[in-house]
């Protein structure tokens, strides 16, 4: 009833990929490494003390290098008809999604975006704002996604740049995870297939807000996520429309896993994740954890790839430490919790008619279709993550959610490519996973709606994310003298601007 899975990689008793013969890496692993890995390098370079930055970006280019090395690429690359598809694909999408301010970009959280590109434009390197009763409060977020568009727009002299180049760097990464997507399709259908289920993944949110008892209309802008009130697990569409800094990282991971996830050879990359995750999106990274955990586990016998990782991690484990070291800076003041308990039926009720209707339903098909680990470890993830709060917006829920949901998405693409659709029972699971996704697109179409309907604004040229974000946690620490603190270069230091409360803020 099924093909050959379609995502698959074909690997013989020993371990090796026949359809690579030279065992080299491919161009596109390299681009992949290095869009994650040069915004790691920038922060070394200029938010750390030249002697401290130097020797971590050193640590960190060994680290690639060693990662790197041994490993193979999973297919003999794209064509050129595959490429023009995904980059024609990816622009359309980032553009849409409020990058560059081509469209109308989602108020709350692109606010707060344009306001952190333009401080990092204007700053190239840390910089603090002294408060009342002499507070100093240091800028302290995850930078990855703003530093090559900002620092290239500070190098242009144009600060009026920085939008396009962000929109310009989104779309490069867009198109680098699509090409990871479909770097193996078999055919043209195969290839749409993977582009529309990505695009169109979600859980099935119009369907939640009826069955919760407040309905949302079929056809409008509305944003329909929040229908369970406590947690949402976002479709791919709503990420890269509203917090693209937290969804590339983890897109670029459930991509490799899933591409890579039959070669040993895969562990070896598995120290350098580890590394440039954080920087990107820290919660992100979290629900990643146990994906790359499943992966080791898969390959443990495995000894010369192995020894390998245990060399990368090594060589990466400082600039690791660096990058998360800044990352916590009083990260004590950060909202945690919002106090419910999950010990009474209420929340159990909500938590199960989340589970089953974002991603619950539509595991279940897959998995009766074709059982394996990584499906199972991101169902358990998902499982896992209501359970849990941090963050003013249960932060932690929607963002570790990123890559075991792109996982199942995938593995819905991935079974829909592979079915042999002349069979009536196969065509009987295919239409089913079909009606699944449909029923979870059109909360995507809202959010596209949205971005075409609504009239697009400018990004302010004069704003701060210190007035953007009310200086809020998220954003800010406090320097109390810590070790780390001594490893930045020397601050720029601002007098903190009188900000007034804002209604209804969203933090990204």
């Amino acid at each position: 009833m099924m093909n050959s899975p379609a995502f698959e990689v074909p690997v013989s008793a020993d371990g090796v990929n026949p359809l690579d013969e030279s065992r080299t890496v491919s161009g596109l692993d390299w681009l992949c490494v290095a869009y994650l890995g040069l915004p790691v390098l920038l922060f070394f370079f200029t938010w750390l003390r030249l002697d401290v930055g130097g020797v971590l970006a050193l640590l960190f280019v060994m680290g690639c290098i060693v990662s790197l090395s041994g490993t193979s690429s999973t297919s003999r690359g794209l064509t050129r008809g595959q490429w023009l598809a995904v980059v024609v694909v990816a622009i359309a999408w980032a553009m849409l999604g409020g990058a560059g301010h081509v469209f109308y970009a989602n108020y709350f959280d692109w606010h707060v975006r344009d306001a952190v590109l333009l401080d990092l434009t204007r700053h190239s390197g840390p910089f603090v704002l002294r408060a009342a009763d002499d507070i100093q409060l240091l800028f302290r977020s995850p930078l990855a996604y703003y530093l090559v568009p900002a620092y290239l727009a500070r190098a242009l002299g144009e600060g009026g740049s920085a939008q396009f180049l962000l929109l310009a760097w989104t779309a490069i990464g867009v198109a680098l995870f699509f090409a990871q997507v479909v770097v193996r399709a078999r055919s043209v259908r195969d290839m749409t297939v993977m582009l529309v289920v990505v695009v169109a993944f979600s859980g099935m949110d119009w369907v939640g807000g009826i069955v919760a008892g407040h309905p949302q209309p079929l056809l409008s802008t509305e944003h329909l996520q929040w229908w369970a009130t406590l947690f949402q697990y976002s479709s791919n569409t709503t990420l890269l429309f509203w917090v693209p800094n937290h969804a590339l990282p983890g897109w670029f991971l459930a991509a490799f896993l899933y591409v890579r996830w039959s070669d040993p050879r895969a562990v070896r990359m598995v120290p350098f994740w580890l590394a440039v995750l954080p920087l990107w999106s820290p919660l992100t990274a979290i629900g990643c954890i146990p994906l790359l955990l499943a992966l080791v586990w898969r390959h443990r016998g495995a000894r010369r790839d192995l020894i390998a990782m245990i060399c990368a991690g090594a060589l990466f484990l400082l600039p690791a430490l660096a990058s998360s070291a800044y990352l916590v800076l009083d990260a004590a003041s950060v909202p945690a919790s919002r106090g419910e308990s999950i010990f009474n039926a209420p929340f159990m009720r909500r938590y199960v008619m989340f589970v089953v209707l974002q991603f619950g339903l539509l595991w279940i098909c897959l998995w009766r279709m074709r059982a394996d680990v990584l499906l199972a470890i991101a169902g358990a993830v998902l499982l896992a993550l209501p359970l849990f709060r941090f963050g003013p917006n249960n932060d932690l829920v929607m963002r570790a959610s990123i890559a075991p949901l792109m996982v199942v998405g995938l593995a819905a693409a991935d079974r829909l490519c592979a079915l042999d659709w002349s069979v009536k029972a196969a065509r009987d699971q295919g239409m089913t996973i079909v009606v699944l996704l449909a029923l979870g697109a059109i909360t995507p179409a809202h959010e596209i709606a949205r971005s075409l309907l609504e009239p697009r604004w400018t990004a302010s040229t004069t704003t701060t994310a210190y007035i953007e974000t009310l200086g809020a946690p998220h954003y800010f620490a406090r320097l109390e003298g810590s070790l780390f603190e001594r490893l930045l270069a020397e601050p720029i230091i601002l007098p903190a601007p009188a900000v007034l409360p804002k209604q209804n803020i969203q933090m990204p």
